[in-house]
């Protein structure tokens, strides 16, 4: 998986609070669950097929906590994750959508997450 936050990745274009922002869940998500991995809200990934759909077929998250989600899972049912840096870079027009009802349904499925076993 692409991973912002492992040794040669970084993050281009992104104002300070929403790198920190994503620094905060990334450590959250890795308290709460221990993922095993630094970067488990990043988006890009390339799986197994049967892992895939593996950790689908268990998924009931369906916002951003998903990303964190997937690996949590993967994890869970015996999956090995690797992670590769990335530059990520950000968006050229428009503007993030990211609101603070987002930041709370995210703290909320992380604990949901820590609750629940597949």
């Amino acid at each position: 998986m692409g991973s912002r936050y492992v040794r040669g990745g970084r993050v281009v274009g992104w104002s300070a609070l929403r790198l920190l922002t994503s620094k905060v869940a990334n450590l959250l998500a890795r308290l709460l669950l221990r993922p095993g991995v630094r970067d488990a809200t990043s988006g890009f990934k390339a799986w197994r097929k049967e892992a895939f759909e593996a950790c689908v077929a268990r998924s009931r998250r369906d916002s951003y906590e998903f990303q964190v989600e997937l690996v949590y899972l993967a994890r869970l049912l015996g999956f090995r994750a690797r992670e590769v840096p990335i530059t990520f870079v950000g968006r050229r027009q428009g503007s993030s959508k990211l609101r603070l009802a987002d930041v709370v349904a995210f703290l909320s499925g992380l604990l949901s997450l820590l609750l629940r076993r597949p």
